[in-house]
C-alpha cells in the first residue's frame, strides 16, 4: 500500500480488497495502520469489505 499511494498521482484513486475480511483482522489492522500514517493525504471514498481512498 505504502508503494502503491507513493506511486499514486494526485485525484488518482487506490482500491484495497479484503478489508473486513482476512486472518483475524490482520488485513484490517494493517491498513488501519496505513490510512493513519497518511492521513490528511486522502479522502475516504467507502469503507466496507473493500477500502477505497483518493490522493489529495
Amino acid at each position: 500500500m505504502v508503494n502503491s499511494f507513493k506511486l499514486l498521482q494526485k485525484n488518482g484513486i487506490m482500491w484495497m480488497d479484503d478489508y473486513m475480511g482476512g486472518n483475524d483482522l490482520i488485513i484490517k489492522n494493517t491498513m488501519d495502520s496505513f490510512l493513519l500514517q497518511y492521513f490528511g493525504l486522502y479522502h475516504l471514498l467507502f469503507s466496507g469489505y473493500q477500502l477505497v481512498i483518493q490522493k489529495i
